[in-house]
Parts: C-alpha cells; structure tokens; sequence
C-alpha cells in the first residue's frame, strides 16, 4: 500500500481542462504550454488532470507523474485525498513491480514518484481514492 506523505503547500503547474466519463481530453496549461491529459472519476464526482513536470507523456522507464484534481461539479481543487497507483498493463495482466509513493502538495496537486512502466504498450495508472471522496481512475498511456 502507498502511504500519503502530506508536505507544505506548494505552487504546482495549474491544469485546466474538461472530460466526459468515457474518454480523456489533452488541453494546454495556462502556465506555460504544460499538456495535461484529464481523466474523470468512475463516479463522475472528480476531474483528473495527468501530466509529468515536462509536460510530456510518460515514458518507459521510471517516470513523476502530477496529478491535479478537481471536482466536476464546481471544478475547485480537491485537497486531503488518500491516493494509491498501481502501474498496470492490461494486455501483459500484470503491473510494475515497484509501487509508486505519493506526495500531497496542497491545491489539489499529488506527486506521485517511483512511477515504473517497464515497457512498450498500453499502461493503465489505476488509482485509488479515499479520505474525504472514495472513487477510482485509471488514467491510460500508449507508450511507444
């Protein structure tokens, strides 16, 4: 299990954008040209915003990736949330064999580092919530 690690506030790159429940948008960042992909929640109650701090997609290899979250409601930072990765490629049915640790940073911004994609192909970032929303997100990647 990941553990929340909960660190000062800091200011994150900040992601706008908006999704339908069945597929992911890409926009660009007010702060810079940052691509944020966005992702919504299996309940529909939270926008995920998915980036690196590059901007780029993730790669093979270890990555950081961001996450912004939102309410789809009100689209408000969502803060005090308990997130868990795990790294998951549905057509090899297995995942990585590290799992990601996580870093709150206030805003509605998470961190999360140690992100292993050990190869090419379809990778799923099956996230838990929970704190003061329960839900689920499983971002999705073609690695190339």
């Amino acid at each position: 299990m990941v553990q929340l690690r909960t660190l000062p506030s800091l200011a994150l790159i900040a992601f706008l954008g908006v999704a339908s429940a069945a597929c992911s948008s890409s926009t660009d960042d007010d702060a810079g040209g940052a691509k944020a992909n966005t992702f919504t929640s299996q309940s529909g109650a939270l926008e995920v915003a998915v980036t690196t701090p590059t901007g780029d997609q993730p790669k093979v290899g270890m990555n950081v990736i961001l996450y912004h979250v939102t309410g789809t409601s009100d689209h408000h930072p969502v803060d005090g949330l308990e997130l868990e990765m795990t790294p998951f490629m549905p057509s090899m049915g297995h995942g990585s064999p590290m799992l990601p640790t996580v870093q709150a940073l206030g805003d509605g911004d998470y961190r999360f580092e140690n992100v292993r994609l050990g190869m090419a192909g379809l990778w799923e970032l099956r996230t838990t919530i929970g704190g003061p929303v329960s839900d689920f997100v499983a971002p999705r990647f073609e690695l190339e």
